[in-house]
């Protein structure tokens, strides 16, 4: 007993930090199982990212056939209105199908921070066709009406395009599918529809304009 007893105290003599090891070993063990679980955590979130990535490249993964086919860019009656117009109009550019986002922009130093909720108003609107100078800048819209316009969703889309196209300084010219207007009855139009017109206008002249022409 004494000799142990002695022993003991000359190790703790020698050793004066002995009694504190794990004091220091506590917050060292605790700090590597902290980084340790940080580094597990971030290869977990690693993981799954690669195998969602993976997945999602299996699902959009074209197949060998491809089930499309051509669409027809213009039906009948836009053909034949397609065709007077470019007799109508020799020396310009006619363009059909355009979007107004591509027609259009928005002067963002006036409308400042609504300037894109001004765009969405007319982004998913398409012109039928457009009618431009030799150097492409556009002088007029044409709309062809069909009986589908006559719905209250299709109208209110017609009266904001074209509130935006006129906005643009472009004329808007609306003719009626089942009373499409001569090559002299387009000249004409050109010429007397007004700068800026309601929907209801721009359809009146149209009928006069084709009226008086044919």
């Amino acid at each position: 007993m004494g000799r142990g007893w002695s022993t003991a105290r000359r190790f703790a003599t020698r050793f004066p930090d002995f009694g504190h090891t794990n004091a220091y070993c506590g917050p060292m063990v605790s700090q590597w199982n902290s980084e340790y679980g940080l580094v597990v955590s971030i290869g977990l979130v690693l993981a799954f990212l690669f195998t969602v990535d993976g997945l999602r490249s299996v699902r959009l993964r074209l197949p060998k056939k491809l089930p499309v086919v051509a669409n027809a860019l213009l039906s009948r009656a836009e053909q034949v209105l397609y065709g007077r117009l470019v007799r109508a109009f020799p020396g310009h550019v006619v363009l059909a199908q355009v979007a107004l986002s591509q027609l259009l922009t928005v002067d963002r130093a006036q409308a400042g921070s609504s300037a894109q909720a001004i765009r969405n108003r007319f982004n998913q609107l398409v012109a039928d066709f457009v009618i431009c100078a030799p150097d492409f800048s556009a002088l007029a819209v044409v709309e062809l009406d069909d009986r589908s316009h006559n719905r209250e969703s299709r109208r209110e889309q017609d009266q904001r395009k074209d509130a935006f196209v006129q906005a643009a300084g472009l004329k808007m010219i609306r003719v009626s599918v089942a009373d499409l207007p001569n090559e002299a009855a387009l000249k004409a139009l050109m010429a007397v529809v007004p700068a800026a017109s309601s929907t209801a206008q721009l359809r009146s002249v149209s009928r006069s304009g084709a009226h008086s022409s044919s």
